[in-house]
């Protein structure tokens, strides 16, 4: 009988899949955790314009006398809130970081149903990012009411 000189080496199937396989999971795992950095990122980022843009229009209504944030017919120079007004009164800057959300969504603000609130509106967010953003926002205490649209429109008033 021959022996042999050489140990035969190689990688079995069984190694290579179990290789395989744990390659796949890390993968994974790594795609999962960047999604959901990515995704929290941009809902603290559309808090940060959330806060901005409540704080420039309670700035507008004390600059412009008025008692709410929807036009009053008694007063002659009364204005209903609005980006544009924001804007026209140099109080955010006309630029996409403010007026558009990390969704590139063009953001709305517009009086609330009660006028002595505003109303700001983020269209076209993702289903997970909307109901994060709500979460969180529901820990705001000058948070008035907000919600959730099926299309991940989210709207809230402060």
């Amino acid at each position: 009988m021959k022996k042999f000189l050489f140990k035969q080496t190689g990688v079995s199937l069984l190694e290579l899949m179990l290789s395989l396989a744990i390659i796949a999971l890390i993968f994974g795992m790594t795609f999962r955790y960047f999604s959901v950095s990515s995704l929290n990122g941009k809902v603290s980022r559309a808090l940060s314009q959330i806060h901005l843009l409540t704080e420039a229009s309670y700035t507008w209504l004390k600059a412009q006398n008025q008692p709410n944030f929807s036009e009053d017919t008694q007063i002659n120079d009364s204005q209903t809130i609005s980006m544009q007004a924001l804007i026209d009164a140099d109080l955010i800057p006309s630029n996409n970081n403010i007026t558009q959300d990390p969704w590139s969504g063009v953001i709305e603000v517009s009086p609330g149903s009660n006028p002595q609130y505003v109303k700001i509106t983020l269209p076209h967010l993702p289903i997970k990012a909307c109901n994060n953003l709500s979460t969180r926002l529901k820990t705001i205490a000058h948070s008035q009411i907000s919600g959730c649209v099926e299309d991940g429109e989210y709207w809230g008033e402060f």
